[in-house]
């Protein structure tokens, strides 16, 4: 028991620092701006890409063959709404899902199929799925190996479909207000991986195979590799 309990605050100590950076320095212009715009701005279009925090919709109820009845990964009540929409409306622009399917179907845009109206048909901006990962198709919620559950499509491949879009001229526009939200399924997906190591290397401890300094030796080992993949997302 004495070397468990040793052993469990470094494994703590470790996660804590693979799910946070370790020592890596401040990155510069992280922090808050100076000099930054007080006015609103002439946005013509606010762009979100990212993940459940910035998902508007993904899951909502999209074509009766889907066989779904989801919404927001975050808030789903008859007014809640999250920050994407928040800012969208004090902007006064319209935002809406820019994919909405579920369990390897879904439909791109489909507020263009709903509306003739430009502006509406130019809303599909919002990109940003409940599980995606920064680019990796694999999220959280997603079987790699049926397709099956949420659709999690990358953010790299959310700027790629915006692009792809001849709605928007592939291309971004002066106008436009973007925003990318992301990483965090890559720290969630690390500290997954570093915490089923971590226990690993407390039974093998406990069960005598390995020395506490080896146990140790491990157990860093496994931080810097949760580190070495949350960066390389």
């Amino acid at each position: 028991m004495k070397l468990f309990r040793s052993l469990a605050p470094m494994a703590l100590a470790a996660a804590l620092l693979a799910a946070c950076g370790g020592g890596d320095p401040d990155v510069p212009g992280s922090g808050s701006p100076s000099g930054a715009p007080t006015a609103k701005g002439n946005f013509a279009a606010f762009i979100t890409f990212g993940d459940s925090l910035s998902d508007v919709g993904t899951y909502s109820p999209a074509p009766a063959a889907f066989g779904i009845q989801a919404g927001k990964f975050t808030t789903n009540g008859p007014s809640g709404t999250i920050w994407v929409e928040n800012v969208a409306a004090s902007l006064g622009l319209l935002v809406t899902p820019g994919e909405v399917g579920f369990n390897g179907q879904s439909v791109k845009c489909p507020a263009a199929l709903q509306s003739t109206v430009p502006a509406v048909q130019r809303s599909c901006t919002a990109y940003g799925q409940g599980g995606s990962r920064v680019t990796d198709p694999n999220g959280i919620g997603h079987d790699p190996a049926t397709g099956a559950g949420a659709l999690t499509v990358p953010v790299v491949t959310q700027i790629a479909n915006h692009l792809a879009n001849p709605a928007f001229g592939g291309r971004f526009a002066d106008t436009d207000l973007i925003a990318v939200f992301a990483g965090n399924n890559d720290v969630f997906t690390q500290f997954g991986i570093f915490a089923t190591k971590a226990a690993q290397i407390q039974a093998q401890a406990l069960a005598g195979l390995i020395t506490a300094d080896q146990a140790s030796a491990a157990l860093f080992q496994a931080q810097t590799e949760a580190q070495a993949g949350r960066k390389q997302a």
